[in-house]
């Protein structure tokens, strides 16, 4: 885990710990309305840093864009896979990931097997709120498939629906990633 996200959590759980005493003291002393007061700011403040924890964020440790590749497809990166980058947007019962890297069209095969072509309207309605360097431009040399990725029995989450593209002039791969917790 990123050690931003451990400070993060770090500071989420002792502002929520300050609030709920702060909340138990000012209950005792203070009036009514001072009292619902500070448990309306307590609570919008942990729904801030709810939202903050849940909120999209992007790895860029090699090691654990590495890890996560690896996770995703089943197979550690190989030296033909390169420039990887990784964006998770988490949810309460759903989460999206993005993918970019380069690889050859071998290494894309090994990625199709239980995928089938779509559309680009598809893949581009499906992949919304993708990060900066994600799929920016058609052309006529890509190509767009759809369909389920497989997982590690309880390892993560059981449905997972994959979309991917492929750049055949770049060699880029593109993969859209929208799993059910």
């Amino acid at each position: 885990m990123n050690l931003v996200w451990i400070m993060v959590i770090g500071l989420a759980l002792a502002m929520s710990l300050g609030s709920i005493v702060a909340i138990l003291y000012f209950f005792r002393r203070r009036k009514l309305w001072v009292r619902a007061m500070l448990v309306c700011v307590a609570l919008l403040l942990l729904c801030f840093l709810w939202s903050a924890w849940l909120g999209p964020h992007e790895l860029t440790d090699p090691k654990e864009l590495a890890d996560r590749f690896e996770l995703v497809f089943q197979f550690s990166p190989d030296p033909q896979i390169t420039d990887i980058h990784y964006r998770l947007g988490d949810g309460p019962d759903d989460m999206v990931e993005w993918f970019r890297f380069t690889a050859d069209a071998n290494i894309l095969e090994s990625l199709l097997t239980d995928l089938r072509p779509t559309s680009e309207q598809e893949f581009r309605r499906l992949s919304g709120a993708a990060p900066s360097w994600w799929l920016t431009s058609s052309s006529d040399k890509v190509s767009y498939f759809f369909g389920s990725i497989r997982t590690r029995s309880g390892e993560g989450p059981q449905s997972r629906q994959a979309w991917i593209a492929y750049d055949h002039t770049t060699r880029v791969v593109y993969c859209f990633i929208h799993s059910l917790l």
